[in-house]
């Protein structure tokens, strides 16, 4: 089925290039009319914030992991 592969490919890049995958960014954003332009294709100011809220979590884990492996010890 397309719609399975389509999905597991992402889950494949994400794991071939140790990257965290979001499982589904656009939550609480389609369907939503609050959170949609009126072309309901396309999220507004609102449902931009929501899909960065989205995002934030894993980002923000990836980002830490990447200052640990990069942080220097202090100067003595």
């Amino acid at each position: 089925d397309y719609s399975v592969a389509f999905h597991n490919a992402y889950r494949e890049l994400a794991g071939k290039y140790q990257v965290p995958l979001v499982p589904f960014m656009l939550l609480n954003v389609i369907g939503n009319p609050e959170m949609m332009q009126p072309d309901r294709a396309h999220p507004n100011a609102a449902g931009a914030r929501a899909i960065a809220d989205n995002i934030w979590p894993y980002l923000d884990d990836l980002l830490q992991s990447i200052a640990g492996r990069h942080a220097h010890p202090a100067s003595r």
